[in-house]
């Protein structure tokens, strides 16, 4: 548990420190005399608002994550037992809710904070959309089983 609550708080702390609060780049440019001067130009504006595409495939993350929740409860009332190590055999409800919330976090915070500008809408897609088909998939196996 202590580091999830780790790799939780890097990802949190990595989203103050990856935006410039300045709109400009300073650029030195060395003078033939030995004079230093300062170019300062504007940033090119890139749009990085969410598409439609990438808002259909967070959504279906989301839900998935909710979904893959919601059939392990059942399945561990069922007599069932988790196989992923990571939980232990009979994870809790929140222990499940925080692994799911940190795997939406790591994507959320590669594709805001470390993916450049002008990639996010693409990339997006390709963070959530594995996610989504991932959670709903396993979801899908925990409503079939019976372990009674």
């Amino acid at each position: 548990m202590r580091i999830l609550s780790i790799i939780l708080f890097i990802v949190i702390a990595l989203g103050g420190c990856a935006k410039s609060p300045y709109p400009y780049v300073a650029d030195e440019v060395m003078q033939p005399d030995g004079t230093t001067t300062i170019h300062i130009r504007d940033l090119e504006v890139v749009d990085t608002s969410w598409t439609k595409w990438n808002l259909f495939w967070a959504t279906a993350a989301v839900t998935g994550a909710a979904l893959d929740v919601h059939s392990t409860v059942g399945a561990l009332n069922r007599g069932c037992h988790e196989e992923n190590p990571i939980y232990g055999s009979d994870p809790s409800t929140g222990v499940l809710v925080l692994g799911k919330l940190l795997g939406l976090g790591i994507v959320y915070a590669v594709t805001e904070y470390v993916v450049a500008p002008e990639d996010r809408q693409e990339l997006r897609n390709y963070g959530y959309a594995p996610l989504a088909l991932l959670n709903v998939g396993v979801a899908a196996h925990n409503y079939g089983l019976n372990c009674d």
